[in-house]
Protein backbone atom coordinates (compact mmCIF):
# COMPACT_ATOMS: atom_id res chain seq x y z
CA UNK A 1 0.00 0.00 0.00
CA UNK A 2 3.07 2.29 0.78
CA UNK A 3 3.78 1.96 -3.34
CA UNK A 4 0.55 3.86 -3.65
CA UNK A 5 -1.65 1.04 -4.86
CA UNK A 6 -4.48 1.27 -2.10
CA UNK A 7 -7.04 -0.47 -3.79
CA UNK A 8 -5.63 -3.35 -4.55
CA UNK A 9 -3.90 -3.93 -1.05
CA UNK A 10 -7.94 -3.01 0.08
CA UNK A 11 -8.96 -6.11 -1.66
CA UNK A 12 -5.94 -8.15 -0.24
CA UNK A 13 -7.09 -7.33 3.22
CA UNK A 14 -10.57 -7.54 2.74
CA UNK A 15 -9.93 -10.96 1.15
CA UNK A 16 -7.84 -11.74 4.49
CA UNK A 17 -10.75 -10.44 6.73
CA UNK A 18 -13.24 -12.84 4.55
CA UNK A 19 -11.23 -15.78 5.86
CA UNK A 20 -10.79 -14.49 9.44
CA UNK A 21 -12.83 -11.38 10.40
CA UNK A 22 -11.23 -11.08 13.80
CA UNK A 23 -7.40 -10.25 12.43
CA UNK A 24 -7.13 -7.06 14.81
CA UNK A 25 -3.82 -6.19 12.46
CA UNK A 26 -5.98 -6.49 9.03
CA UNK A 27 -8.54 -4.42 10.54
CA UNK A 28 -6.40 -1.92 11.46
CA UNK A 29 -4.44 -1.85 7.97
CA UNK A 30 -7.85 -1.70 6.15
CA UNK A 31 -8.08 1.47 8.66
CA UNK A 32 -5.10 2.90 7.54
CA UNK A 33 -5.83 2.18 4.11
CA UNK A 34 -9.32 3.92 4.21
CA UNK A 35 -8.21 6.95 5.80
CA UNK A 36 -5.47 7.55 3.26
CA UNK A 37 -7.92 7.23 0.75
CA UNK A 38 -10.29 9.72 2.33
CA UNK A 39 -12.87 7.19 3.11
CA UNK A 40 -12.98 8.48 6.67
CA UNK A 41 -16.02 6.59 7.91
CA UNK A 42 -14.70 3.35 7.10
CA UNK A 43 -11.81 4.67 8.67
CA UNK A 44 -13.24 4.99 11.78
CA UNK A 45 -15.50 1.50 11.28
CA UNK A 46 -12.44 -0.35 10.70
CA UNK A 47 -10.09 1.06 13.36
CA UNK A 48 -12.86 0.58 15.89
CA UNK A 49 -13.25 -3.18 15.44
CA UNK A 50 -9.82 -3.38 15.37
CA UNK A 51 -10.02 -1.85 19.39
CA UNK A 52 -12.63 -4.29 19.99
CA UNK A 53 -11.08 -6.98 18.62
CA UNK A 54 -8.32 -5.98 21.71
CA UNK A 55 -6.11 -4.37 19.80
CA UNK A 56 -4.58 -1.13 21.41
CA UNK A 57 -1.71 1.21 20.94
CA UNK A 58 -0.90 4.37 20.41
CA UNK A 59 -1.10 4.60 16.89
CA UNK A 60 -4.18 3.11 16.36
CA UNK A 61 -5.27 5.63 18.69
CA UNK A 62 -3.49 8.64 16.58
CA UNK A 63 -5.27 6.93 13.46
CA UNK A 64 -8.40 7.05 14.97
CA UNK A 65 -8.55 10.30 16.22
CA UNK A 66 -7.47 11.58 12.96
CA UNK A 67 -10.56 9.66 10.82
CA UNK A 68 -12.71 10.95 13.21
CA UNK A 69 -11.47 14.47 13.02
CA UNK A 70 -11.73 14.22 9.22
CA UNK A 71 -15.20 12.84 9.44
CA UNK A 72 -15.99 15.44 11.31
CA UNK A 73 -16.47 14.58 14.63
CA UNK A 74 -14.67 16.61 17.32
CA UNK A 75 -16.31 15.29 20.25
CA UNK A 76 -15.60 11.95 19.55
CA UNK A 77 -11.97 12.45 19.33
CA UNK A 78 -12.22 14.33 22.88
CA UNK A 79 -14.33 11.56 24.08
CA UNK A 80 -11.24 9.16 22.60
CA UNK A 81 -8.42 11.19 24.24
CA UNK A 82 -10.13 10.91 27.55
CA UNK A 83 -10.19 7.35 27.70
CA UNK A 84 -6.70 6.53 25.44
CA UNK A 85 -3.42 6.65 26.93
CA UNK A 86 -2.00 8.29 24.04
CA UNK A 87 -1.84 11.07 26.49
CA UNK A 88 0.94 9.28 28.95
CA UNK A 89 2.82 7.90 25.76
CA UNK A 90 2.97 10.60 23.47
CA UNK A 91 1.42 13.85 25.05
CA UNK A 92 2.46 16.29 22.24
CA UNK A 93 0.40 14.10 19.83
CA UNK A 94 -2.67 13.82 22.20
CA UNK A 95 -2.65 17.87 22.75
CA UNK A 96 -2.54 18.76 19.08
CA UNK A 97 -5.35 16.24 18.57
CA UNK A 98 -7.23 17.89 21.05
CA UNK A 99 -6.44 21.24 19.49
CA UNK A 100 -7.61 19.92 16.53
CA UNK A 101 -11.10 19.19 17.66
CA UNK A 102 -11.41 22.06 19.83
CA UNK A 103 -10.60 24.14 16.59
CA UNK A 104 -13.42 22.18 15.08
CA UNK A 105 -15.97 22.88 17.16
CA UNK A 106 -15.02 26.49 16.97
CA UNK A 107 -12.91 26.94 20.25
CA UNK A 108 -10.02 28.93 18.79
CA UNK A 109 -8.33 30.02 22.38
CA UNK A 110 -8.68 26.40 23.65
CA UNK A 111 -7.43 24.98 20.31
CA UNK A 112 -4.25 27.80 20.49
CA UNK A 113 -3.50 26.62 24.36
CA UNK A 114 -3.52 22.72 23.17
CA UNK A 115 -1.06 23.39 19.61
CA UNK A 116 1.24 25.57 22.02
CA UNK A 117 1.06 23.12 24.79
CA UNK A 118 2.23 20.20 22.03
CA UNK A 119 5.03 22.37 21.02
CA UNK A 120 6.31 22.76 24.12
CA UNK A 121 6.42 18.71 24.15
CA UNK A 122 7.63 18.47 21.49
CA UNK A 123 9.22 21.61 18.96
CA UNK A 124 8.58 20.09 15.50
CA UNK A 125 4.68 18.44 15.78
CA UNK A 126 3.29 18.79 12.57
CA UNK A 127 0.07 18.57 13.65
CA UNK A 128 0.33 21.40 16.41
CA UNK A 129 2.42 23.43 13.59
CA UNK A 130 -0.17 23.32 11.19
CA UNK A 131 -3.09 23.88 13.81
CA UNK A 132 -1.83 27.10 15.05
CA UNK A 133 -1.27 28.35 11.03
CA UNK A 134 -5.01 27.35 10.35
CA UNK A 135 -6.11 29.62 13.50
CA UNK A 136 -4.19 32.63 12.51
Amino acid sequence: FERGNARAALAEVKSALIEDPDLADARQLAGRIHLHMGAYADAVKELRRAQALGLGSPQLDVELATALLRDGKPDAVLALLGTSSLEARNPAEALALRGSAQRLRGEAALAARDFEAALQNDVRNVRALRGLARLA
